[in-house]
């Protein structure tokens, strides 16, 4: 009898356990169902960031990027949540800015020198769009990709405008290094757009005249060039004079000789006697007859 007891209480106690740990695995099955369910990272393929679409709570504000760990109940309800995958590329842009200072080219060759004065810089530098400002274009229906190109654009453009203004400023140009530079031309383009994200930045060629030995080459030409012109200027008033003087001496010959028009006696009488008349008036006369 009691051999039958202890065989039943025995069969009891085996059918419980079993019974737990059906249970405790079938709550560990559903529990893993939920996670899986719930873990989006594990759909989002390589190379593409994930936009959440729920139509319980809409469009998330942020994107998902590869690789970051997001657990989403949304989606345990079937049909609830969307995902939109977004490649966003990470693009790359150089620039580079050559020329002369003010005048350079000229100042160079009055030294023999004509690459003296020019200059040469080239930047390097990645950029993307916010995830934020993605977003906001999905919200507000005006998303397509040649969009996404059109400001990528505009973004360098308004960029490598902002690298040619600070270059071209000397308080930039008088940094000390090529690190600090690029410090402060990364900050100013930052600052420049919110939409977009400066992930990178490198001044990879920097080629600058020397600016004392430009001033100096500069103040050198500018005082030759006061000179020369002081002397042309000298010239010029001696041609002038020269002038003057050709011109009164040719009136008074235009009025001997409408004298003699009106007079022709006078000719007869200069003719007997030439020592009444000036001799530098038949020299000039014959002069003026001899010019073309």
């Amino acid at each position: 009898m009691t051999k039958k007891i202890k065989v039943k209480k025995e069969g009891k106690s085996r059918f419980k356990k079993f019974k737990n740990r059906l249970s405790f695995l079938i709550v560990l099955v559903f529990a893993a169902f939920v996670f899986y369910m719930g873990w989006i990272q594990i759909r989002i393929p390589e190379g593409v960031h994930a936009l959440v679409y729920t139509k319980t709570g809409g469009y998330d504000n942020q994107l998902i990027s590869p690789g970051q760990f997001v657990w989403r109940w949304e989606n345990l309800f079937p049909g609830n949540m969307t995902l939109h995958f977004i490649e966003l590329k990470n693009s790359r842009e150089e620039y580079t800015m050559t020329g002369y200072l003010p005048s350079g080219e000229l100042y160079g060759q009055y030294i023999n020198r004509p690459e003296a004065f020019h200059y040469t810089f080239e930047v390097e530098y990645r950029f993307s769009i916010k995830d934020e400002s993605f977003v906001s274009l999905i919200e507000s229906g005006t998303y397509y990709s040649q969009l996404i190109e059109d400001r990528n654009q505009e973004y360098v453009a308004a960029t490598n405008e902002i690298i040619q203004d600070f270059f071209k400023d000397q308080d930039s140009l008088n940094l000390e290094g090529i690190s600090e530079a690029e410090k402060m031309l990364s900050l100013k383009i930052s600052e420049s757009d919110p939409r977009y994200q400066l992930n990178d930045l490198r001044i990879i060629s920097y080629q600058y005249p020397d600016i004392e030995l430009y001033e100096q080459t500069r103040a050198y030409f500018l005082e030759e060039l006061a000179v020369l012109r002081q002397a042309e200027l000298k010239t010029e008033q001696i041609q002038t004079e020269l002038e003057t003087v050709t011109s009164r001496k040719m009136d008074l010959l235009r009025q001997y000789g409408e004298v003699l028009s009106e007079f022709p006696v006078l000719l007869q009488y200069y003719g007997l006697d030439k020592e009444k008349i000036d001799p530098s008036l038949f020299q000039d006369f014959s002069q003026a007859s001899e010019s073309p």
